[in-house]
């Protein structure tokens, strides 16, 4: 899934947000997995780029899953730079 979000041109938001609910789990069940964080985190990030002038994805990801942005703060004091790094992103 992340190389397909990272990929030029990105796929249709409207085609790839389904995809945030199983993120989110994954994101909840995997914590402690350096590796998989990092993919889940960076789908997130590549996911919440947005160059609309009304940040209509930043937007639709707040109303429609709020927590998901709340769920990834605490990974900002992970030990590892692998996922520290995509959870700035998400969130710079």
């Amino acid at each position: 899934m992340t190389n397909l979000l990272r990929g030029k041109p990105q796929p249709s938001f409207e085609l790839t947000r389904g995809c945030l609910p199983t993120l989110a789990r994954m994101l909840n069940s995997h914590s402690q997995q350096e590796d998989i964080l990092n993919s889940i985190i960076w789908c997130l990030a590549y996911m919440s780029d947005d160059t609309t002038a009304n940040n209509d994805r930043i937007n639709w990801i707040l109303h429609n899953a709020p927590n998901l942005l709340t769920n990834i703060t605490p990974f900002l004091s992970h030990r590892s730079h692998k996922v520290r790094s995509p959870v700035l992103h998400v969130l710079g």
